[in-house]
C-alpha cells in the first residue's frame, strides 16, 4: 500500500487499468506521471501498488522500475521505492550544470544562430504564470512540474532541442529537491513574479534583462531548495536519532 508523508493512503488519479502492459509501456507512463507531479517526493511506492495502479503484473513494473532506478529517478529504500534525493553536494554540482545548460541556451538564441522563434508557447507560459501571480497555486509537487516546464520550454523555444533534452535529465534527477523550494507562498509568489520577467524580456526583446533574470532566477531557486530540504534532511534525521534512542530519551544535540 503507497502512503503519503502524512501517512494516508495514496489514492493514484488513474487507477483503472490505462491499457499499459509491457515494461517499456509502465515505463514511459510512471516516468510522465513524476514528470507531472502526480507523485511527490515523500511518497513511498511498492511494486503491488503500482501493478494495482496500472492493471498489469510485477513484472512490467519491476522492468519499468529497474529503468528508473538505473536513470536516478528512483531510488530504493529499506520501505519501498521513492523519487531519487540526491546528496545536497551533487544536487549543487546539478543546479551549476542546470545553469550552464539554460544559460547557453538563451545565449544561442540571444546571439540569432537558432533562427526565428514562435512565441506562441511562451505567451501560454506568460497566461499561465500570470495565474500563479494572482493567487492561484497548486500544491508545491506540481507547482515545480509547472516550473521544470516553464524552463523546458525556454530552452525548447531557443532551438536548443539537446540542450533541453540534457536539461531534462538534470530535471529528473534534481526534482524531489526541487519541490521543497515551493513549500511557502512567498516562495512561490517570488518565482511567478521572475518567471514573468524572463518572459517579458525574451518578448520584448531585452536580450541583456533576459540572461540576468534568468541566472538570478536559477540562483534563488537552488538556495531555497537546498536550504528547505537541508532543514528536512535533518529533522529526519532527528527524528531517526530519537527513535534509535529509545522511549524516553532525547537525541543528541548536534
Amino acid at each position: 500500500m503507497d502512503t503519503t508523508m502524512d501517512g494516508s493512503v495514496y489514492t493514484p488519479v488513474d487507477t483503472p487499468f490505462r491499457g499499459v502492459t509491457s515494461g517499456s509501456n509502465v515505463y514511459l507512463h510512471l516516468r510522465e506521471d513524476i514528470r507531472s507531479g502526480l507523485i511527490a517526493p515523500w511518497e513511498k511506492l511498492t511494486e503491488n501498488g503500482l501493478s494495482q495502479r496500472f492493471g498489469v503484473s510485477r513484472t512490467p513494473v519491476r522492468e519499468a522500475v529497474t529503468r528508473l532506478t538505473a536513470e536516478q529517478v528512483l531510488e530504493r529504500r529499506s520501505d519501498g521505492l521513492s523519487l531519487s534525493m540526491p546528496d545536497l553536494r551533487t544536487v549543487e554540482g546539478l543546479y551549476e550544470l542546470r545553469m550552464t545548460l539554460e544559460m547557453r541556451g538563451l545565449s544561442r538564441s540571444i546571439e540569432g544562430l537558432t533562427g526565428n522563434r514562435d512565441t506562441t508557447e511562451l505567451l501560454s507560459l506568460r497566461e499561465e504564470w500570470s495565474a500563479l501571480r494572482a493567487g492561484h497555486h497548486p500544491d508545491a509537487v506540481r507547482l515545480a512540474a509547472l516550473d521544470e516546464r516553464f524552463h523546458l520550454t525556454l530552452l525548447r523555444n531557443a532551438g536548443e532541442p539537446v540542450l533541453a533534452e540534457s536539461l531534462q535529465t538534470v530535471c529528473d534527477r534534481i526534482r524531489g529537491i526541487r519541490v521543497f523550494g515551493y513549500l511557502t507562498a512567498e516562495r512561490t509568489d517570488e518565482a511567478a513574479q521572475q518567471h514573468l520577467r524572463i518572459l517579458d524580456s525574451v518578448l520584448d526583446g531585452v536580450h541583456a534583462g533576459a540572461m540576468q533574470e534568468l541566472r538570478a532566477h536559477i540562483e534563488q531557486s537552488r538556495q531555497a531548495a537546498v536550504k528547505r530540504a537541508a532543514e528536512t534532511f535533518a529533522a529526519f534525521q532527528l527524528a531517526r536519532d530519537y527513535q534509535s534512542a529509545g522511549a524516553g530519551r532525547l537525541p543528541p544535540v548536534r
